[in-house]
């Protein structure tokens, strides 16, 4: 996941496998342009799948994660979790001081 912010959109769905924008923008707390931004680069990278439609005459953009972008998510997951693991060893105790 190379895309900026990609992270936090990417698990915000991974949580619940899609949601609406507006959702999206609360969680992330991102502007309308650059949630919009980053949601087509996901897309184009085949991560998040986007559907614009219509609900009571009001425009509704509606975002589901794909197969490969929960696979992402959980690979970039993965990499922070075995980088705390390498870091906890590296790092001494609380109260110890490392020679």
């Amino acid at each position: 996941m190379d895309v900026p912010h990609a992270g936090s959109q990417s698990t915000a769905l991974a949580s619940c496998a899609s949601a609406d924008f507006v959702f999206l923008q609360r969680v992330t707390r991102l502007t309308n342009g650059n949630l919009s931004a980053h949601l087509s680069k996901l897309s184009d990278a085949g991560l998040v799948s986007i559907e614009k439609r219509f609900i009571d005459k009001k425009p509704n953009t509606h975002v589901a994660i794909t197969a490969k972008g929960r696979k992402s998510v959980d690979m970039h997951w993965s990499r922070l979790e075995q980088l705390r693991a390498g870091a906890s060893r590296l790092v001494p105790p609380r109260g110890q001081t490392r020679r």
